[in-house]
């Protein structure tokens, strides 16, 4: 692993963001470290994060058997540290950029260790940011003059779904469409198991409810997401059911 780690043709972390790691040791606040970690790996390159993930979900597997391999969370995050931000010093060698270079390392260690420590919280987008992209894209459509037609199709269209009404459509079940009143209680994973039943399958079968469109791309929902709150701040997207993405996700 470490190896395959160091043979990449960039690092894992990218070169431009190194240095924003290494500024992030001088925070004083571990919450805010965490926080920054956490929008750092938001800006890595799609491949970049994927195998990130994966690679923290390998240290902790090996972390839980730490009792037999002595690998603990802070041995391991030692091993990889160095070759997930390496040394920025030449061969020459003398007092004090020896115990510069341990000062680094320890530090190294330390945000590879919240690294595999919050690594669910990783790939969460947090809720200014999510915010943000919907007011940027309502924004660009009004400068494209695409509102007004925008909100006139809406109406016409799908005018139940004022009433709290949504169409979910999932075009790999049997049932490929759906009509749903939401309550305040409605939640993805509640669609998801209704989806199931109606179409007889079992709750193995790995599936995620997308919010398309409207003023956001394209969103993996977390199956404890209120959909009448989505369904408030972007009424005039479409509800679809597919598999959820193997290699990576973002909750919102």
């Amino acid at each position: 692993m470490k190896m395959f780690l160091r043979d990449l043709p960039s690092p894992l972390l990218t070169s431009m963001h190194l240095p924003a790691y290494t500024a992030l040791l001088g925070i004083p606040s571990q919450v805010h470290q965490v926080q920054a970690l956490h929008l750092l790996t938001l800006l890595l390159p799609e491949a970049n994060r994927h195998l990130l993930k994966v690679l923290l979900s390998f240290l902790c597997e090996v972390v839980s058997h730490q009792d037999r391999n002595r690998m603990s969370l802070w041995n391991v995050s030692m091993v990889i540290a160095p070759n997930l931000f390496p040394s920025r010093h030449g061969n020459k060698r003398c007092v004090a950029r020896q115990q510069q270079e341990m000062e680094e390392a320890v530090g190294a260690a330390h945000l590879v260790q919240l690294l595999v420590a919050h690594r669910d919280l990783l790939w969460t987008v947090p809720c200014f940011l999510l915010a943000q992209v919907r007011r940027v894209n309502q924004v660009t459509r009004h400068k494209k003059g695409l509102k007004k037609r925008q909100d006139k199709n809406y109406k016409n269209q799908v005018p139940s779904l004022w009433e709290g009404v949504i169409r979910v459509h999932a075009p790999l079940h049997s049932k490929v469409s759906m009509a749903i009143q939401l309550d305040g209680h409605t939640r993805a994973k509640d669609v998801i198991a209704r989806f199931q039943y109606e179409n007889r399958t079992g709750y193995e079968d790995v599936n995620c409810l997308f919010e398309v469109g409207g003023n956001i791309g394209e969103r993996c929902l977390h199956p404890d997401t209120v959909l009448m709150d989505v369904h408030l701040v972007n009424p005039s997207c479409s509800w679809l059911l597919k598999p959820r993405p193997q290699a990576s996700h973002h909750w919102a």
